[in-house]
């Protein structure tokens, strides 16, 4: 209104309307196969049966069925210890009983190490100064490659400022030999995203029993998907993407495998 983003409490709304035009990226039925077509429209309308039968209103109420043993959780750092907005947790292959963990907004990776007297926390990697930062921007994920305890290879995601543009990155990087901190070796950028907004800029990124690395995009805002990337096969935002890190091909520093 004016210019200007103004907050609308729901409380305030009288009445709520879905577009019936649709964000269908034009002629994309001449883009994509019969059968893609088709897995697409199929998949849409599972979102739109989520939408009628998973949303409720004010006051009404939404039954969750409770599971016979409730889960418990038990820290296992101490309660001094914090961390900055982490994102992700995963064992370090090749060395038994340590964790890593990623620091979004520090761009931080630690390594927890679990001792006689408790546990310790080691800094793995410090990449301050070298990610964009922000509410989403940020250091994203990390992927262990397969062999990473013989090739000490691990993968990274997070934004850059490349003026005039932010980017999201996709970076390999390399362990030292004792595989307890990052070699500083200079990494080898894989993939990069313009960011069109600020937000909507998330996705994991993981080794599937494959071998190959799967590396999800967000839309990439702002809202509501504006350009309908999410709908769109032919842009990497709202994309699951997978790649062979273990060939290059067509002068990149990775391969398109066939079965793509």
């Amino acid at each position: 209104a004016e210019g200007r983003s103004i907050d609308v409490s729901r409380a305030d709304i009288e009445e709520m309307q879905a577009s019936a035009a649709s964000m269908m990226p034009d002629n994309l039925a001449f883009l994509v196969s019969q059968q893609q077509f088709a897995d697409l429209v199929a998949y849409l309308e599972t979102l739109h049966h989520a939408v009628l039968t998973g949303f409720s209103g004010p006051g009404q109420p939404v039954e969750v069925t409770r599971i016979e043993r409730p889960v418990r959780f038990r820290a296992i750092h101490p309660a001094e210890m914090k961390f900055a907005n982490p994102v992700w947790c995963g064992a370090l292959p090749g060395v038994p009983g340590q964790l890593i963990v990623v620091e979004q907004q520090e761009a931080k990776v630690w390594r927890l190490e679990r001792t006689a007297g408790g546990v310790r926390r080691h800094l793995f990697l410090d990449l301050g100064g070298q990610v964009k930062i922000g509410v989403n921007w940020g250091l994203l994920c990390l992927a262990f490659h397969p062999q990473f305890a013989s090739n000490r290879r691990y993968f990274l995601k997070y934004q850059v400022d490349e003026q005039p543009t932010v980017k999201t990155t996709v970076v390999e990087r390399r362990a030292s030999i004792d595989l307890l901190e990052d070699s500083g070796a200079a990494p080898v950028r894989l993939y990069e995203v313009q960011q069109p907004a600020f937000n909507h800029i998330g996705g994991g990124m993981t080794f599937g029993p494959d071998g190959m690395l799967y590396i999800g995009f967000g839309d990439g805002g702002s809202q509501r998907d504006p350009e309908g990337h999410g709908q769109n096969p032919r842009t990497a935002h709202g994309s699951m993407l997978r790649i062979d890190v273990d060939r290059r091909a067509d002068g990149r520093p990775y391969a398109i495998p066939a079965d793509n």
